[in-house]
């Protein structure tokens, strides 16, 4: 704001106001400081005065519209909120201010769960054919197995030990690559730049936006994909399990 207005520590600044009785008010003060608090929105709006002054200005002494507690914990707004309850105070958590975005976020976190089970199932077809082809390209094998005494189930077994190992092991890479990804988003961030004014006139968005792990997610999504693996992989285990060792010993 101080840029846009070519203004500096030690200017003056004429700022207007409708006071509490609803009549507009006019007064010139002395700029002490600058601020930044990494959120464009905010700093380009906003103007910080003593309340004493603030209060004087607007007609207002002894009261507030508005007390804003910030807290180390956002998860404790409940309970303070619950303990300073009391008549002819509105008390808003920031819950409560921020519905919109809840509900926002709510939607986007729906349509990502959305994609995770696409992802998944063209997961489970590309394993699914990978699979069966390496039952094709291994009729033989399976036929000499068979031959020798190997049961069914323990051919099925097989495969699906084979199956479980290379999902184990690609989970494991996935949630390395993936932690790493975070970790970069976690520290360094995505800078947006003016893109967070341009984002939104009414939400404040900081310049840069920074990852999150999330330990419970990533979890239930490691054991859901194995799962996947594992249940794609049972028609082509089947299907080799269910070879005749004579029919397999003459494919070509």
């Amino acid at each position: 704001l101080a840029e846009s207005m070519d203004v500096t520590v030690g200017d003056q600044v004429s700022l207007l106001i409708n006071t509490s009785n609803q009549q507009a008010d006019e007064a010139t003060f002395t700029v002490r400081g600058l601020y930044a608090t990494g959120v464009p929105i905010y700093d380009d709006t906003t103007v910080f005065l003593p309340l004493s002054k603030a209060q004087a200005f607007t007609r207002t002494e002894g009261r507030a519209s508005a007390i804003m507690a910030l807290l180390d914990d956002r998860e404790q707004a409940d309970g303070i909120a619950q303990a300073l309850r009391t008549p002819g105070l509105t008390l808003l958590t920031w819950r409560d201010l921020n519905q919109v975005i809840l509900q926002a976020v709510e939607t986007s976190m729906g349509i990502t769960y959305l994609m995770y089970l696409i992802v998944l199932a063209v997961v489970a077809v590309v394993i699914a054919n990978t699979l069966l082809m390496s039952v094709f390209e291994r009729v033989r094998e399976m036929g000499i197995l068979a031959a020798l005494g190997m049961k069914g189930r323990q051919i099925m077994a097989m495969f699906m030990l084979e199956v479980g190992t290379l999902g184990l092991v690609g989970v494991a890479l996935g949630v390395l690559l993936g932690s790493l990804g975070v970790l970069y988003l976690a520290t360094v961030g995505l800078h947006i730049g003016e893109m967070a004014t341009v984002a939104s006139a009414e939400i404040a968005y900081g310049e840069v936006i920074y990852g999150q792990f999330d330990p419970g997610a990533t979890l239930a999504l490691s054991i859901a994909a194995m799962v996947i693996i594992l249940l794609a992989s049972l028609y082509p285990a089947r299907f080799a399990a269910r070879l005749e060792p004579i029919d397999a010993l003459r494919a070509e």
